[in-house]
């Protein structure tokens, strides 16, 4: 049967500590990327509203410019007619009538693009009002989304504190020397320091480990690392030593 040694009984409990702070401080890192992600998906409602708002006041501004072109037409019309009945040559009331004709051509192509800039007026102005409301309705849910992702973040913050005050106080448990090891191993692989043995390889960096290192890690008498990874390696079925 397995052995544990007596020192790393504490450690595995610590690490238990900075794996829940871990996980903790992982889950804190990625809300702010999820709040900015709702942020922006307000801008893009917000954005889709502005682009339907500036849209409409384009089709205003073109359609006052036809109307502004059709009064002109008329007015040339109106000012070539008078005109005919004061030219005295066959030539000059041809091309008057020729210039009267044209106009009206473009008086009745204006009217025209005055009457599809008015459909896609009425059409657009449903479109404004339908990106308004979807840019509130967005709006509305994504803030209160960002709200709880904001207090989820002092929640989170919170245990983070909790478990820090739980690992000092946890501390005085563990021998300095252990403690030191331990420390140095989990920052530098950044992640567990301690492994437990699959079968007959590290658990840690799957590297099979000689029986001669399997022999020691069953006896308990010492903490032993893995020759590949240097972490402290256990088997978890192992019993405290007598």
């Amino acid at each position: 049967m397995p052995m544990i040694n007596e020192k790393l009984k504490p450690l595995l409990e610590l690490q238990e500590i900075d794996k829940r702070i871990s996980a903790t401080e992982s889950r804190l890192e990625r809300i702010p990327l999820e709040i900015a992600k709702k942020n922006a998906e307000i801008a893009a409602a917000q954005a889709a509203f502005e682009q339907e708002k500036t849209r409409l006041t384009a089709i205003q501004v073109e359609r006052k410019q036809r109307e502004l072109d059709l009064a002109t037409q008329e007015e040339k019309i109106r000012k070539h007619e008078l005109e005919l009945n004061q030219v005295k040559s066959n030539d000059a009331y041809r091309a008057l009538q020729n210039e009267i004709n044209g106009a009206k051509q473009q008086k009745s192509e204006t009217e025209d693009q005055i009457l599809i800039l008015m459909e896609e007026y009425d059409k657009t102005l449903l479109d404004l009002k339908s990106a308004e409301a979807r840019a509130k309705s967005v709006q509305e849910d994504l803030q209160a989304q960002v709200r709880e992702l904001q207090n989820e973040i002092l929640k989170e913050k919170a245990a983070i504190e909790a478990e820090t005050r739980n690992r000092e106080t946890f501390i005085p448990r563990v021998a300095p020397d252990v403690l030191s090891r331990y420390d140095f191993i989990r920052k530098k692989k950044k992640s567990q320091a301690i492994v437990a043995i699959s079968g007959e390889s590290c658990a840690g960096c799957h590297t099979i480990l000689t029986q001669s290192t399997l022999n020691e890690v069953k006896k308990g008498r010492e903490l032993i690392l893995c020759d590949s990874c240097s972490r402290i390696l256990y088997f978890a079925d192992a019993q405290p030593v007598a």
